[in-house]
């Protein structure tokens, strides 16, 4: 994928992808620039267009059972091939400060569900998708 491309996805132009080509590989701008792609920004249509895993839930197959000395992990129901997008991580986001004052509260061997990033925390104790049991 060329500067030129690149530079036009940042104006705001559409990706080059078509139904022959539907943005599932390095000739979709969205997909290079690791955005999924939505009406404003794919030529394709959703109906189509391979580049909308998460906002349509397309996960691969996955179960939630208790890990041997971990508590909880989740499992794949088959081969998910290196790359593959598993899970989105949800939660609340929660500044530092608040992070220490959740994390205070936690007694030793309390299932703890926080994913850092930067200075700021997602929270999925609560508010969480599968993706917390990932170890």
């Amino acid at each position: 994928l060329g500067r030129a491309a690149i530079d036009e996805m940042a104006e705001g132009t559409k990706c080059g992808c078509h139904e022959g080509f539907p943005c599932d590989g390095d000739h979709c701008v969205n997909r290079v620039m690791l955005t999924e792609c939505d009406s404003k920004t794919c030529n394709v249509g959703a109906s189509k267009c391979n580049n909308r895993r998460i906002r349509n839930q397309v996960y691969p197959p996955v179960r939630v059972a208790v890990s041997e000395g971990k508590g909880h992990g989740l499992f794949a129901r088959s081969r998910i091939g290196q790359g593959t997008l598993v899970q989105e991580y949800v939660g609340e986001v929660i500044g530092h400060e608040e992070w220490c004052v959740r994390i205070a509260t936690y007694r030793e061997g309390d299932p703890v569900y926080f994913f850092a990033l930067g200075s700021l925390f997602i929270d999925a104790s609560e508010f969480g998708s599968l993706a917390r049991f990932i170890n």
